[in-house]
């Protein structure tokens, strides 16, 4: 007779517990207790006696198995004598389902499902769709790294556009700012001829039609060469006549006179104000050493170069105040074209030098150092004071009465702008 084909796992019946899977090899109407059974396990699948049908019981710590079970050899079907009967087994608790492929039993014509086909299909099917991911990410990285690259060279051009947009912007806001500059100073040399014209009219001054007419020529002249425009074409664009043209060069020339007649300055008013200021045309003399902070093709030097001249200057300084000759130093370290003669800078009044360097030479005493090194754009100084005068009035005369009309003049300006009312835009 043919033999009936067993199932691999317990089929539950009533309370049993769900064992599907379990290795056990049983017929079907078998029903066996949870995991808890006098059956040892087996790692294979082993054909086992029918065991006889116990009452279920929830697990509990403790198991009863109440009736001796014979263990088979797996491999025969056969009792094995030299096992012992179990009476007791430990108590286990459900683990959970372990599935498990096996070789099949031959006598028992045990069989399982190979799958292996069906796996090595499915595992060629995801290493081709692998295979195209692969590819598609190496295109994917190529693109990328195309996309990196172009956007390297976007982000460099975008810096240089930003640049010269910054730099544009600073060249238009410069040149605004002249514009308003210029456009300021016309209104106020405007301003400026209104005013005195009207003084100069006040005060009764006189232009002859022959000096405003060699004026009117000269003005003339003066378009046709700068700006290579004819007479009429100047007039057309201006819109202007040349009547208008000349009564506006009587006006400048009848503010310039007052301006000049009121602002002059005798040689006497001169030689006053000298005899009352002779600190003003003080002079001194005085040698320095000069440690630059640029080289021979006038770059300036980095920051620790300068941060060594700036010892290297302080060591020269100790020697002279310790009584080394002054203008051999000079023309040991001096970087100054005075170095050849000692140092020496000749006279100069206070105004003369940059704020620094005058400031402490003026403080000095005839033949005294100054105790510490000057520091000016140019470098680090060590200076001598090495005489003093003051000017004689004959060499000061001419800059002098110069100084005194331009300050007569701004104090006019500032007399007739309060006078008319003439706000001017700063």
């Amino acid at each position: 007779m043919r033999k009936k084909k067993k199932s691999c796992g317990c089929n539950t019946q009533n309370n049993s517990c769900n064992t599907k899977n379990m290795n056990y090899c049983t017929k079907k109407e078998d029903v066996y207790q949870d995991k808890c059974s006098c059956v040892k396990p087996s790692d294979k699948c082993g054909c086992t006696k029918p065991m006889d049908k116990y009452n279920y019981t929830k697990p509990t710590d403790k198991c009863s198995c109440t009736k001796p079970v014979t263990e088979y050899n797996p491999k025969s079907c056969i009792p094995n004598t030299n096992i012992n009967s179990i009476d007791s087994c430990k108590p286990t608790k459900c683990k959970p389902k372990i599935k498990e492929y096996t070789c099949p039993c031959e006598d028992c014509e045990i069989t399982c499902e190979d799958k292996c086909a069906d796996l090595a299909q499915r595992a060629e099917e995801l290493f081709n769709k692998a295979m195209k991911y692969e590819e598609k990410a190496k295109c994917a990285l190529k693109e990328a790294k195309e996309l990196e690259q172009n956007a390297k060279c976007l982000s460099q051009k975008s810096c240089n556009l930003m640049q010269n947009a910054k730099e544009a912007d600073k060249g238009s806001k410069n040149a605004t700012c002249s514009a308003q500059e210029l456009m300021n100073k016309a209104e106020e040399l405007c301003c400026k001829a209104k005013c005195l014209y009207k003084e100069a009219k006040e005060n009764n001054v006189e232009i002859t039609d022959a000096q405003v007419q060699e004026n009117y020529d000269t003005t003339i002249a003066n378009i046709n060469s700068q700006y290579n425009l004819t007479e009429d074409e100047y007039f057309e664009k201006f819109n202007l006549t040349e009547d208008k043209l000349k009564e506006r060069i009587k006006k400048e020339l009848m503010g310039a006179k007052y301006l000049e007649e009121y602002s002059e300055v005798s040689e006497e008013e001169a030689k006053n104000y000298y005899e009352k200021n002779q600190d003003d045309f003080q002079q001194i003399r005085a040698s320095h050493i000069l440690i630059s902070n640029y080289d021979s093709s006038n770059k300036k030097l980095s920051d620790e170069q300068i941060e060594e001249n700036k010892k290297t200057a302080e060591a020269v300084l100790k020697m002279a105040l310790d009584g080394d000759d002054f203008a051999t130093l000079a023309k040991e370290y001096s970087d100054d074209s005075s170095a050849s003669s000692g140092g020496d800078l000749g006279y100069f009044t206070e105004d003369e030098m940059v704020s620094a360097f005058s400031k402490a030479a003026f403080s000095l005493k005839i033949d005294e150092i100054y105790p510490e090194v000057v520091e000016t754009s140019a470098g680090y100084h060590i200076i001598k004071k090495t005489g003093e005068k003051v000017q004689d009035f004959d060499d000061v005369k001419d800059d002098l009465i110069s100084t005194l009309e331009k300050t007569k003049q701004t104090t006019l300006m500032k007399d007739l702008y309060t006078k008319y009312d003439v706000q001017l835009k700063s």
